[in-house]
């Protein structure tokens, strides 16, 4: 089976491409954004546009498929750096990413921190209060204790179960 070569200089291989690649990459967005149909089209949308903006420059060398999944994580990378400053984390403190991360571990990273941060905001309000405080404040049992006017055993007990939650739910990929 011969494979099809498309030109990309010209609109008609352009609008090939896209309809060939285009939904395997919008598949791609709505899954790693959680079903947020709305930005993935404008990701979406924004990679075709460069494509096409940069076209008689951008040399591919190797499947058009690899060039723009590698894009389509780049820019989903971009995105979530972006949005990153608007999300308020419990727990910024304990949890640091390293500076020298490959774009990949980037975004294994990234989907780490957001299922841990959703999954903090699924707690009742009082074991979301008892691990904020023990977990970004840094304040002991005791402390916590004194603080909400609870015994230290209703606290230990408290952020016991928002760990035994989160190692239940989050699968780190590191």
């Amino acid at each position: 089976m011969k494979k099809q070569v498309l030109d990309l200089k010209s609109l008609e291989g352009f609008t090939a491409l896209y309809d060939l690649h285009g939904p395997k990459i919008l598949s791609f967005f709505i899954y790693n954004l959680r079903g947020n149909k709305e930005i993935a089209e404008d990701l979406l949308q924004e990679i075709f546009s460069k494509l096409w903006l940069k076209r008689k420059a951008i040399e591919v060398n190797g499947p058009i498929e690899n060039y723009l999944l590698r894009a389509a994580k780049n820019k989903l990378i971009d995105y979530w750096r972006k949005h990153e400053k608007e999300k308020v984390l419990f727990f910024d403190t304990k949890f640091e990413k390293q500076s020298n991360l490959s774009p990949e571990d980037d975004l294994i990273y990234t989907n780490t921190k957001d299922s841990i941060f959703n999954l903090v905001k699924k707690l009742p309000r009082i074991s979301r209060n008892i691990f904020f405080l023990s977990r970004h404040k840094s304040l002991s049992n005791k402390e916590i204790a004194n603080k909400l006017n609870l015994s230290e055993r209703a606290v230990e007990y408290q952020i016991s179960k928002a760990l035994k939650l989160l190692r239940k739910n989050v699968v780190v990929l590191f």
